[in-house]
């Protein structure tokens, strides 16, 4: 067979133009898909992380119950502020844990509360529409704020986190 008589069959069709065929709408396809999955893997990562810090929030109140009740023990509200203020301080040398805060029961604003802890946030939780966690804008990015409820010698604080 002569070269012009093997292109007139069809069989001189250069493998890219074949090659284009599949792989064009392969990329198209998979194309679509990531851009379809990127909104559900965004969310699922998101409530990952958020439950992830919710769990590191209940373990930090955990483990501050202690400190806090020794803190609260004294009869003078200066002192236990400085106290509760110096257990604060040494728990946010931590750069992950923006701030902390503890509400008495029934109190709107924090008895303590160390310099960094957003203002917006009060013992109330009107900032979170009554939910016991949630993220809020602040300054430069978004934070997450916990509401950690405990029991001291039978009276009711909240540790803001």
């Amino acid at each position: 067979m002569t070269l012009p008589k093997i292109r007139r069959l069809g069989y001189g069709k250069s493998a890219m133009s074949l090659s284009l065929r599949f792989i064009l709408p392969l990329f198209v396809a998979l194309s679509l898909i990531s851009w379809a999955s990127i909104s559900v893997v965004e969310k699922l990562t998101e409530s990952w992380f958020i439950r992830d810090v919710e769990a590191r929030a209940r373990t930090i109140g955990n483990a501050l119950e202690l400190p806090v009740k020794f803190a609260l023990e004294t009869d003078n509200d200066k002192e236990r502020r400085e106290r509760l203020l110096d257990v604060f301080h040494k728990t946010t040398q931590d750069e992950r844990l923006f701030g902390l805060a503890l509400c008495r029961e029934g109190d709107r604003l924090p008895f303590a509360r160390t310099l960094d802890f957003p203002q917006m946030v009060d013992c109330a939780g009107e900032v979170l529409q009554g939910r016991s966690t949630g993220v809020l804008p602040f300054r430069r990015a978004p934070i997450h704020v916990s509401y950690v409820k405990m029991v001291l010698d039978s009276k009711p604080v909240t540790l803001l986190l």
